[in-house]
This record gives C-alpha cells, sequence and structure tokens, in this order.
C-alpha cells in the first residue's frame, strides 16, 4: 500500500513539474519577445532617419496583446494551483518553494511589462504632439508665404499709383524771371517752408521746419517728419498766412516736391494760383535732401 502511494505521488509530482515548465517556459517567451520589442524601439530611436509614428490604433491592439497574456498567466496560476491541492507528503514542500520563486519571477516580469506599457503611452503621447507641432510649423509657413505676397503686391500698388500721380503731372512752360525766391518743399503729405518768407535773404533757412547742413560750400535742407502742415486744408492756411504782406508781382515760389506728395500738391497749385504766385516745380525721386542755391527762372502756369 505504502508502495502504490509512492507511485501516485510521484505521478502527480511530475504532473506538476510538467505544468510548472510549460508555465516557466511561457513566460520567459513573453520577457524574451519583450525583451526584442525593447530593443527594435530603441534601436528606430537613435536611427537618424524619420521614425515612424505608432498611431493610437497600434498602441490599442499592443495594449489588447497585453491582457491577452495576462489573462493566460491567471490561467496559468490557476492550473498550477489546482495542482498543489493534489500533492501530498514532503514533494509539497518543494513544490511551494517552486511557485515562490516561480512568483517572483512573474513579478519582476510584470514591472517589466509594466513600465513597457508606460514607455509606449508615452512614445505615443509624444508623437502625437509632434504631428501636432509639424502642421502648426506647416501653417505658419503658409501664413507667412501668403503676408509676404500680399506685401509684395501692396507694394506694387503703391509704386503704381505713384508712377501714376508722377505721370499725370503736367509741367508748365518756363519763363525767365527776376523775382525774388521763396522755396517750399512737399513730403510726408504736408507743407514746409524751407526758406523763411519774411527774411531778406534768400539763403536763410525756416528753422521750425527743415534740419540744414553745410557741405563744400552748398547748403542741404530736409524736411522734419515731425514739423510742417498737413495738406489740403491746415497748409493752405498757413501758407496764405505767412505770405501775407509778400507781394507776388515781386516774389515767385519754388516748391520741392517728394514722390510721395504729388496728389497733394496738386491742391498747392490751386492756392499759388488763387493768390497769383508763379512757381517753379522741383520734382524729387529719393534724395533724402535738398541742395539750396539761388534762382534765376520760374515756371508760370
Amino acid at each position: 500500500m505504502a508502495r502504490r502511494r509512492s507511485n501516485q505521488n510521484t505521478s502527480s509530482l511530475d504532473l506538476f513539474l510538467d505544468t510548472i515548465c510549460n508555465a516557466f517556459g511561457g513566460i520567459m517567451f513573453i520577457s524574451i519577445l519583450i525583451s526584442i520589442l525593447v530593443q527594435m524601439r530603441g534601436e528606430q530611436e537613435h536611427d537618424p532617419s524619420p521614425a515612424k509614428t505608432i498611431s493610437h490604433a497600434e498602441a490599442r491592439l499592443m495594449e489588447d496583446e497585453y491582457e491577452q497574456l495576462q489573462r493566460a498567466r491567471e490561467t496559468l496560476r490557476q492550473e498550477i494551483a489546482s495542482q498543489e491541492k493534489l500533492l501530498v507528503g514532503d514533494s509539497k514542500e518543494e513544490i511551494l518553494d517552486l511557485s515562490n520563486r516561480v512568483e517572483e519571477v512573474q513579478q519582476s516580469i510584470d514591472k517589466a511589462i509594466e513600465k513597457q506599457s508606460e514607455l509606449v503611452k508615452r512614445t505615443v503621447s509624444l508623437d502625437t504632439d509632434i504631428v501636432s507641432e509639424r502642421e502648426s510649423i506647416a501653417n505658419l509657413s503658409k501664413e507667412l508665404q501668403d503676408a509676404r505676397l500680399a506685401v509684395a503686391e501692396r507694394g506694387k500698388e503703391i509704386d503704381d499709383a505713384l508712377d501714376s500721380k508722377e505721370q499725370s503731372t503736367t509741367l508748365p512752360k518756363v519763363t525767365p524771371t527776376s523775382k525774388g525766391n521763396v522755396v517750399c518743399a512737399m513730403r510726408y503729405g504736408k507743407l514746409y517752408f524751407v526758406t523763411d518768407p519774411q527774411s531778406n535773404l534768400s539763403s536763410d533757412v525756416y528753422k521750425p521746419h527743415t534740419d540744414s547742413r553745410k557741405s563744400l560750400g552748398i547748403l542741404y535742407v530736409s524736411p522734419r517728419k515731425t514739423a510742417g502742415w498737413m495738406m489740403p486744408d491746415e497748409g493752405s492756411l498757413q501758407f496764405k498766412s505767412a505770405m501775407q504782406g509778400i507781394s507776388p508781382t515781386n516774389t515767385f515760389v519754388s516748391v520741392a516736391v517728394w514722390a510721395d506728395s504729388f496728389a497733394e500738391f496738386s491742391d498747392f497749385k490751386k492756392t499759388l494760383n488763387a493768390l497769383g504766385y508763379e512757381y517753379d516745380l522741383l520734382p524729387i525721386d529719393d534724395a533724402a535732401e535738398l541742395p539750396l542755391g539761388s534762382g534765376s527762372n520760374a515756371t508760370v502756369q
């Protein structure tokens, strides 16, 4: 009877050891598979070529596989527990020791799988952020290109408008005169006095409106943007007030006009004609300063 009982215990132990070995082999296979996946993922991260992004569907599939492995592991645990119930005698302690060792290995595997899952989730999140940033950069690049095109088109419209205004200005005939000369300038849509109309010297600069410097015997003047009178209303009224007492029979007006103020010159020309002043039109292209000298000719409308 004792011999028969020993055979029965040995058979049960073999069956349990076979189950334990199969379970342990499955766990080792899962561990090796996870290690290979982590290694492949690390090689892709160090690859200088553009990395393939992981979609949410792929991440979800990996999570489903992880859950299936967890269920398989639980099934193996249940089978181990059922086999333990069949063991009797001294062999039970050895099996329990093996079971504890298997449990420790399984806990290590669980930690590795959990860490791998977190890395996958972080990778998916980072890939999503990268895709979003790339889309933002692409949109900003397109907006920048559109803005540059708009600025270029606007600049062309301004140049065309200036060319049109320059071409529509008709220069009157030139006749010699011995009249005195008052120099004005039109820039930034404003009217400036370059010389002082109340001074007896034709070279006396009107300092409230202009800056001046002298180089090689030539006086250069430039209108200050913060000074001057806005055309047409303020400029015309201030010009009339400043020219009171100055007879148009003894004085003509030289008008230096920059390209940005040809439209305002047409209004100022009406004021000159209404007051009876002859004028000398001096078109200025892009010069920053105006050389100031004595004139001998007046342009008569």
